[in-house]
């Protein structure tokens, strides 16, 4: 009878404590769960953020080529007078520095690492006319042209940014001037000019 009650005794308590480690495993799996969840919400929230800096980042570059490119013109225009001609392309402010790049898409990721290094070329390419052939207006055009060509490029990333991340959309310019809207028909005009002459 004993050994009856003994048996019943260590089965309850091994019913409870089955209930009681899986009960344990339950919430464990649950927290792990939960805490992985809020992670992933806070990365998604961060990546948003920093989309948010660099497609404003990459829109200020078009801004400040649109500002140039639009300068030159004038300056072209009144034989000197008035504008100025282009020195450089401009040169790319310094991107955020922080880990957080690496959960951006790689595709988009790459745009962005290698805009800096284009701006570089883009400029060599133009100052080839100057400091190797000698000719100063040649140089002057070609740093107009790949300021535009620049300017394109940074707004297509902004643009990038904005759709990838659901960011709102931004309209630039102020009054009746539309920065994308002159620089991408800027680039049609080249375009147009390049294809005539080959």
């Amino acid at each position: 009878m004993d050994a009856l009650k003994d048996l019943e005794l260590w089965s309850s308590v091994g019913k409870f404590g089955s209930v009681f480690i899986s009960g344990g495993l339950l919430t464990a799996y649950l927290q792990h769960f939960f805490k992985k969840k809020v992670q992933k919400e806070e990365q998604k929230t961060v990546v948003k953020y920093l989309a948010l800096r660099l497609a404003f980042l990459f829109e200020g570059y078009a801004v400040e080529c649109a500002d140039k490119a639009g300068d030159q013109q004038l300056a072209y225009d009144s034989e000197g007078t008035a504008g100025r001609f282009i020195g450089q392309v401009p040169v790319m402010p310094p991107l955020p520095l922080e880990d957080n790049h690496k959960f951006l898409d790689h595709n988009i990721l790459n745009d962005i690492y290698d805009f800096p290094q284009r701006c570089v070329m883009a400029n060599q390419n133009a100052m080839f006319w100057e400091e190797v052939v000698g000719d100063r207006d040649s140089c002057t055009n070609a740093l107009g042209i790949n300021t535009i060509k620049m300017g394109v490029r940074a707004i297509n990333i902004g643009n990038q940014l904005r759709k990838m991340y659901n960011l709102s959309p931004r309209l630039l310019g102020y009054g009746e001037f539309d920065v994308e809207n002159f620089l991408k028909k800027e680039l049609e005009e080249i375009r147009a000019h390049e294809e005539k002459n080959r």
